[in-house]
């Protein structure tokens, strides 16, 4: 969804999505479960130009459950939602039907990315999978059912 190397990839999250994998953990399956961790770990994804009022919140909490001095955790969240090091803050929305398809809409629920650095920019997310499948994306990413 997103690299960080040599040639950076990016955003790949949107924060409505960040927010919904960071707090639903698969608890049977191996990894970080902990809701401020996964929401950290995933943080250099993100890329949104429409945060939430309570975003800065809510990654200061996290920011202070890993030992920052609660005086400081609000103003390092504010700077690292408005000042991402990598790509510029992107526009999220769903996929309208592409004129080369024969009028047959996109699946709904997956989110597109118009940051051209994004791989979720000018493509459908997961090409040549079933509807099944992508009503499965859509659940993990947090955007089913469409809005």
């Amino acid at each position: 969804m997103a690299t960080v190397g040599g040639h950076h990839a990016g955003p790949g999250l949107s924060w409505r999505e960040l927010h919904h994998i960071a707090r639903t953990p698969d608890l049977n399956a191996p990894g970080v479960h902990a809701e401020y961790a996964r929401l950290l770990l995933l943080l250099p994804t993100l890329g949104d130009q429409d945060m939430p009022e309570d975003a800065a919140d809510i990654l200061g909490d996290a920011l202070a459950r890993i030992g920052l001095p609660a005086t400081q955790a609000p103003s390092l969240a504010e700077a690292l939602l408005a000042d991402h090091p990598l790509w510029e803050p992107a526009e999220w929305t769903l996929p309208a039907a592409s004129p080369l398809s024969g009028g047959q809409e996109p699946f709904h629920g997956i989110l597109h990315c118009d940051e051209s650095m994004s791989p979720r920019c000018g493509i459908h997310l997961a090409q040549g999978i079933t509807r099944e499948q992508s009503d499965r994306l859509a659940h993990a990413l947090g955007t089913w059912p469409a809005t």
